[in-house]
Formats: structure tokens, sequence, C-alpha cells
């Protein structure tokens, strides 16, 4: 209790949701956070995203906090400054970037690639129907106004999009993307809940394909039928077990379609639980990222998938440090320092990250003085981060920019 109080005493912002949360919650939070950032980073996104105390230590032991806050994912901020929590829904439901976008890309176009390549990869025969060319177009708007009022079960990464067939044909789509490991029992019924209220709404034609991630070979949600006194309606639609890929592995490897790694690296983290499989888990991981390497991936590439396998192959922190000293090596011999770098970039964005936030309670930071933060080297990020505990205005720190910026 001495400790919760010590926590939690005089702060204004944090101590509200606290109370938002049972009690088990705010133990696993306060025992298992290293600095206050972390704690304030759990407390809202338990709130907002209702976790039980199973999923809470889950976050806790994929390090959540380190990997969004420390080590971010670095997303266009024309997407950031519209959604504020796109970093956790791209992660959750394991959305990429390696989309080949335009360095100046929008939203749409982050959706639309992440589309295309799934579609072409999971569905090939529907993809070849869709004229991409002609464009395409998100209907989030419209798809909403239909899941808040169709509660039939749990909604992970729906997408409603508008695409044109090579016949000319307007169709619209209903992308359902559940990549979870477990079993939604009413998954037939909210696909055709979806279709029928769309229909209804919009005289649209709709089609739906999902994607599947759990274990249970025998479960395979693919239709929807009820009958009752003679009236009979039946609804089936496109799905893709990820599980069949188990027996696909010569098919994964050639692939050239990055949700080819996707999938193998979700079909080792199955095969890897336990604490006996951890040193074949490492060695799984090292293996993926090589043979992207081996296949001649971009940087990006190479980056972007690192980031899927980071999160869903976790290691314990030493073989992780070895899987990441292998890794180093191999780099260092391919003269590829593409995770080499990234993780010095990483540091560095995350120490300006936190020295940005502490200033930030301060006083408001213009933009230029953002800029000149952002731009210090990892050394002199440290420096500031020491320095800036005796400012004592604004003054100080264009000071100190002044003289250690350059």
């Amino acid at each position: 209790m001495r400790k919760f109080y010590e926590a939690y005493d005089n702060d204004e912002k944090v101590a509200p949701l606290v109370r938002q949360l049972p009690w088990t919650h705010n133990l696993i939070i306060l025992n298992q956070s290293k600095r206050p950032e972390e704690r304030e980073f759990y407390l809202l996104l338990a709130i907002q995203e209702k976790w039980s105390k199973r999923e809470l230590e889950r976050q806790f032991k994929a390090a959540l906090f380190e990997r969004s806050v420390l080590n971010p994912v670095k997303v266009s901020p024309l997407v950031t400054q519209s959604h504020s929590d796109v970093l956790n829904v791209f992660r959750d439901a394991y959305m990429l970037e390696f989309l080949e976008l335009p360095e100046q890309h929008t939203e749409a176009d982050l959706h639309g690639g992440l589309l295309r390549k799934l579609m072409a990869f999971f569905f090939p025969e529907a993809y070849s129907q869709i004229d991409w060319n002609r464009g395409y177009e998100f209907l989030d708007g419209e798809l909403q106004q239909v899941t808040l009022e169709a509660e039939t079960g749990k909604r992970i990464a729906d997408k409603l999009v508008k695409v044109y067939l090579r016949n000319g044909a307007e169709q619209w789509i209903v992308a359902h993307i559940e990549i979870q490991n477990q079993k939604e029992e009413e998954f037939g019924e909210r696909v055709f809940v979806y279709y029928a209220r769309l229909r209804d709404k919009f005289k649209r034609e709709v089609a739906s394909f999902a994607v599947l991630g759990d274990t249970d070979v025998n479960w395979r949600p693919n239709s929807f039928t009820r009958e009752t006194l003679g009236f009979h309606v039946q609804a089936s639609f496109p799905i893709a077990k990820l599980v069949d890929y188990k027996k696909r592995q010569e098919e994964l490897a050639a692939s050239d379609n990055p949700f080819a790694v996707v999938v193998q690296a979700h079909l080792a983290a199955q095969a890897t639980k336990g604490k006996e499989s951890q040193q074949r888990r490492r060695k799984q991981k090292f293996a993926l990222m090589t043979m992207m390497y081996e296949r001649g991936y971009s940087r990006q590439e190479v980056i972007d998938l690192f980031r899927f396998i980071e999160w869903v192959m976790i290691l314990p922190p030493e073989l992780e440090q070895a899987f990441k000293n292998d890794l180093a090596t191999y780099e260092e011999e391919k003269n590829m320092p593409y995770i080499s770098n990234l993780e010095r970039e990483s540091r560095e964005a995350g120490k300006a990250e936190l020295v940005i936030k502490q200033l930030s309670r301060r006083g408001q930071l213009s933009k230029e003085i953002l800029a000149k933060i952002e731009a210090l080297p990892i050394d002199r990020l440290e420096k500031l981060g020491e320095d800036l505990l005796d400012f004592t205005d604004s003054k100080d720190l264009a000071d100190w920019l002044q003289q250690h910026g350059d």
C-alpha cells in the first residue's frame, strides 16, 4: 500500500485512471512498470482496450511500452495526426508498412497497399477479378454505421472498401482480417449481419473475406445458415486458415509476397511455445531474418518484417540478446547493417521522445524547437536529458540548443 500511495499521490492526471481498474490490474502495472510514463501508458491502454488481467500480463511480457514508445514504429505524420492510436491498431492486426508506397503517402495508400498484398496472397482468384488500376475507396464511415448496430461479436480489423471489377462493375468489399489464436463462435453470423445491413442501407453487393490465425484445423466458419418454417437463408464466404500453411512450406519459401514471411513467423511462433522451445524459436527467428537478406529484400522490407517478427516471436532477454548479436555479425559480414542501424535510430528516437515529453510538461514547444531536439545525436540527447532538470524557463532551453545544437 505504501508503494501504491507513493506512486500515485499528488499525480492528478494518473490518480483518476487508477480508480477505473480492478486492484489486480493496478498491482500488475505498479510492480512491472519501470517508470511513471510506463505506468500511465498501461493504465490508459488497459482502460481503453478493456484488457483482462491475462491480456495485461501478456502485453507486459511482449514489452509493448518499449516497442511503442522507446522503440516506436515509424508511421507517416498524416496518419498519426488523424489517428493517434494507429500504432496499436496496426500492431494488434499484424499490419505492416512494406507496401511499396510513396514517401508522402496518405492513409488510403497505407491501407490500400496492405489490402492488395493480402488479397493477392490469400485470395488470388478474387484479386485477379479486381481492377486495381481504377483505384479504391475506403468507406470506414459506412462500415461504422453498420458495426455500431451489429453487436454480434468482437471485431478486430474490419475494413469496407469500394473497388471496381475488371468487367466494369462497382463492388464493395468487406475485408475481415482476424488473426487471433482463438475462435469466435458467432463469426459467420457477424459476416452475414454485415452483408444484410450494408445491402439494406446502400443497395450494393458485398463480398467478405476472412483470415484466421487460430490453431483449430477443424474450425472453418465460412458460412451462415438459418431455416425457420420453410424459410431458408444461407451465406458462404472465402476464408484463409494460416494453420493450413503448415503443409505449404515450399510455397511460402518461394513466394515474394511479404505476407509469406508473416505466415511463416506466425506459424513458427505457434510451434515454439513454452520454455523448452525457446532455443528452437531463436534459431527459426534467425533463419527467417537471414532468408530475407538472401532473397534480396529492400532495407525497408527487412526492417518492417523484422518489427513484425519481433512482435510475434518474443524471446527471453538473454536469448533475444544472443539473437541480435548473431544478426549483427551476419549483417556485418553481408555489409547490410539494416537492423543494427535501426536499433541505433530507435534508441535516438526513444530518447528524444522522453526528453520532449519532459520538456512539454513545462510548456508548449514550437515546431522549430521540436525539430532541433529530434535532430540531436544520442550523446547530446542524453546530456539534454540531464541538463533540463536545471532549466527554469524556455530561454534556458533555447540557449542550450544554440550552444549544443550544431
